[in-house]
C-alpha cells in the first residue's frame, strides 16, 4: 500500500506595503500633530504654575499698595492729573485760537492759560511730597517683609533704621485737611478766571472753550468728593483674594517695572492683539 505523504499548504506571501505620497502626507501631519498636542499641554502646565505664583504676588503688591498709602496718595493724584488734562485741554484749543483769532486774543488766550495751569501748582506739590512719603513707607515695608521685588532702589535707607509705619501713616492722613484747602482755594482761583473768559470771534474756537468750560465744571463739582474719598480712606480695610484676579481680567492698565506700582490688567494686552490680528488680516486681503 502507497504511503500519502501530507503536504502542507500553501502560505500566500505577504504583501509589500507600499508607501504612497498621501502616506507620507498623513504620517508628516499626523506626527506633527502629536508633538503639537504635546507642546500645548506643556505650555498649558507652564502657564497654570507660573499664573498661580503671578496672582499671589499681585495680591500682596495690591495689599502693600493699601497698607504703604500710596491708595490714599493716588486719590490726589486722580484730581491733580484731570486738571493736567484740562491744561492739555486748552493747549488743543490753542491751535484753533492761532489761525482763527486775532495776536490780541491769542495774548489773553495765552494769559488764561498760563493761570489756569499755575492754579494747580500746590495740589501738584502737595501730591508729590505725599508721594515721597508713601514710596518710601512701602520700601521700608517691602525690605522688612523680604520683598526684593518692591525693595526699592534706596535699599540701604529702607533697612538702616525701623519705619514708624503708625506716624507716616498719621502724617499721611493729615494731608485730608491741607487738600481741603488747596482745592477750595483752587476752585475759587478758576471760577474767577471763568467769569472773565477770552472773547473769541469764530464760531468753531467759542465752541471748543465752551465744551471744556463744561469739562471744568464738572472737574469743579467732583472736588468735594474726592475730599470725602480722603476722610473715608481705610487702610485697614482687608483686601480679598480674588481682587488680584478679578483686577487681572477687568483691569485697564498695563503698568509695570513703576516706580509707584504695577498694575496687570489683560483689556490692554487683548485690544492690542486684536488691533495686530485686524492689521494683520487687512494687510494679508
Amino acid at each position: 500500500m502507497a504511503e500519502v505523504v501530507a503536504t502542507s499548504p500553501l502560505v500566500a506571501p505577504r504583501p509589500v506595503r507600499r508607501w504612497r505620497a498621501d502616506d507620507f502626507i498623513k504620517a508628516f501631519f499626523g506626527s506633527n500633530a502629536l508633538i503639537a498636542i504635546v507642546v500645548l499641554g506643556l505650555i498649558t502646565i507652564f502657564l497654570f504654575r507660573e499664573g498661580f505664583g503671578f496672582f499671589g504676588q499681585n495680591l500682596r503688591n495690591i495689599r502693600l499698595y493699601r497698607r504703604a498709602g500710596l491708595e490714599y496718595v493716588d486719590i490726589m493724584r486722580d484730581a491733580a492729573n484731570a486738571h493736567a488734562a484740562l491744561s492739555r485741554g486748552l493747549n488743543l484749543t490753542r491751535k484753533s485760537v492761532e489761525t482763527t483769532e486775532s495776536a490780541e486774543t491769542l495774548a489773553r488766550f495765552d494769559q488764561f492759560s498760563t493761570a489756569f495751569s499755575d492754579s494747580a501748582d500746590d495740589l501738584n506739590g502737595l501730591v508729590s511730597d505725599a508721594g515721597e512719603k508713601a514710596v518710601a513707607l512701602r520700601d521700608a515695608l517691602a525690605f522688612q517683609a523680604g520683598d526684593v521685588d518692591r525693595r526699592g532702589e534706596n535699599e540701604e535707607r529702607a533697612g538702616a533704621a525701623p519705619v514708624n509705619e503708625g506716624a507716616t501713616i498719621s502724617a499721611l492722613r493729615a494731608n485730608t485737611a491741607t487738600f481741603a484747602a488747596i482745592s477750595s482755594t483752587m476752585a475759587e482761583k478758576i471760577r474767577g478766571l471763568l467769569k472773565t473768559p477770552p472773547a473769541f470771534e469764530n464760531t468753531k474756537t467759542k465752541r471748543l472753550f465752551d465744551n471744556w468750560s463744561k469739562r471744568v465744571a464738572n472737574y469743579l463739582a467732583i472736588l468735594p468728593g474726592t475730599t470725602k474719598k480722603l476722610e473715608t480712606w481705610d487702610r485697614d480695610a482687608p483686601v480679598p483674594a480674588y481682587r488680584a484676579v478679578t483686577g487681572f481680567l477687568f483691569g485697564r492698565d498695563w503698568i509695570t517695572a513703576s516706580f509707584w506700582q504695577d498694575w496687570y490688567g489683560i483689556i490692554p494686552l487683548l485690544v492690542g492683539s486684536i488691533m495686530v490680528s485686524i492689521v494683520a488680516l487687512v494687510i494679508a486681503v
